[in-house]
């Protein structure tokens, strides 16, 4: 079995059901110990998340809850840092974030990014530095390969068994889009 990182990422209001399912795959490669799918994101038994997920659904720990709001407003009772994933003008990039867990990391709309509401309760708001023209990307996907890669978020992943392979499911998933 592999080892679980306490590491909770949130999916707010994704459109795409395919997107979904891929985050439930890399989820499940770089060992993410929750999945919460909030707002208007798909979930399963949606059909066609597993188009994606490839069987991953089954590997993950997941919930589902509408109400975005009482999602942050539980992880900082819990006092579990909150990182929105989004870039704007007060954004930094994730390399200059001291990652500690347990962390929330929430991936917002594909077109609209996180909300407001979730940088109100946000702790941090982090993006991943981009060189092209477009300012997006498959955000969740990108992230969590270059986290893997530059092996600082998951500071144990050289005593993980399959390393290799996470790295290079990961960086599968940089070809999808999200």
């Amino acid at each position: 079995m592999s080892k679980k990182h306490n590491i909770i990422a949130i999916l707010e209001d994704i459109r795409s059901a395919h997107n979904v399912g891929a985050m439930f795959r890399t989820s499940e490669g770089a060992g993410i110990s929750e999945l919460i799918l909030t707002g208007i994101t798909p979930y399963p038994p949606h059909n066609r998340i597993p188009k994606t997920a490839l069987g991953s659904i089954e590997n993950v720990n997941w919930k589902h809850n509408p109400d975005k709001q009482s999602v942050y407003e539980d992880l900082k009772l819990k006092n579990i840092p909150l990182v929105v994933i989004e870039i704007n003008n007060k954004s930094k990039p994730y390399t200059e974030y001291s990652f500690t867990e347990p962390i929330a990391v929430v991936f917002g709309n594909e077109i609209q990014g996180v909300s407001e509401l979730a940088t109100s309760y946000a702790d941090a708001t982090l993006h991943v530095p981009m060189f092209g023209k477009k300012r997006i990307t498959k955000c969740g996907n990108s992230f969590w390969y270059n986290r893997l890669r530059d092996h600082k978020t998951i500071s144990c992943l050289e005593s993980f068994p399959e390393k290799k392979r996470v790295e290079n499911f990961c960086h599968q998933f940089a070809l999808v889009d999200l």
